[in-house]
C-alpha cells in the first residue's frame, strides 16, 4: 500500500509500505549523524545543503550542525524521523563534498577500528588537518571504512583501517611523508 501526502513538520512525503516496514521508523530521531572527513573549505551551509531534505523545518543551521575542525567531523541533528536519518545515512555515504569523499556514521563509536590495523603518525604540525591525511591513506583502505584522528595536544595522528594488512601496506609504501610543512613519521600502531 502507498500513502501519499503524509505531513510531518510541514514537509510532505509519500510512504510506500513494503514488507519489513516498521512503524517506529516514523518515530522522532533525537540522535546525531556524524559526517567525516570535513575539509577546511566545507562550511555549515555546505553540510546543510545535503542534509536539508531530511531535517525538520524549524531546524536552525547554527544549532543543528556543528563542525569540529580539529577532528574534521560534522555532527548533524534535528532529523524529522528515524526514516529521514536512515535515508540521509544511506544516500550520504561516499558522496563528494568540495572534492573529498565523506562517510556518515550514527555514532562516534562506529568510527573505532581495531588497534592492530592502525598507523601511528608522529610530528603532526598545527597546519595538518584530517582532511589532508584522508586522501593520502584512503587508497590503502581498498574501499572499506577508514578513520583519521589527530591528537593535536600530543602532536600525533592515528589512521585506522579495516584490516591489519591495509595499515602495513600504507607504512611500507608511504614510508615517511611530508604534508604541508610537517615531515611525518609513520609506524604500525602497537
Amino acid at each position: 500500500a502507498t500513502f501519499h501526502g503524509y505531513s510531518l513538520g510541514k514537509k510532505t512525503l509519500s510512504i510506500e509500505v513494503v514488507p519489513g516496514f516498521e512503524p517506529e521508523q516514523l518515530a522522532p530521531f533525537r540522535d546525531s549523524l556524524f559526517m567525516f572527513p570535513i575539509g577546511e573549505e566545507v562550511s555549515k551551509s555546505d553540510v546543510l545543503d545535503f542534509f536539508d531534505p531530511f531535517l525538520s523545518l524549524d531546524c536552525d543551521v547554527a544549532e543543528c550542525i556543528s563542525i569540529n575542525r580539529d577532528t574534521s567531523i560534522a555532527s548533524v541533528h534535528g532529523f524529522c524521523t528515524r526514516l529521514h536519518a536512515t535515508q540521509a545515512y544511506t544516500k550520504g555515504n561516499g558522496i563528494r563534498m568540495k572534492g573529498s569523499e565523506v562517510m556518515i556514521r550514527y555514532r562516534l563509536c562506529d568510527l573505532t577500528l581495531p588497534k592492530e590495523s592502525r598507523v601511528f603518525i608522529s610530528n603532526i604540525g598545527d597546519e595538518v588537518m584530517s582532511s589532508d591525511l584522508y586522501p593520502i591513506f584512503k587508497p590503502f583502505a581498498e574501499g572499506g571504512p577508514m578513520q583519521v584522528v589527530i591528537k593535536r595536544s600530543k602532536r600525533y595522528a592515528l589512521v585506522g583501517f579495516p584490516k591489519e594488512s591495509h595499515a602495513a601496506d600504507a607504512v611500507k609504501v608511504l614510508g615517511n611523508i611530508q604534508v604541508k610543512d610537517s615531515f611525518l613519521y609513520l609506524y604500525l600502531s602497537d
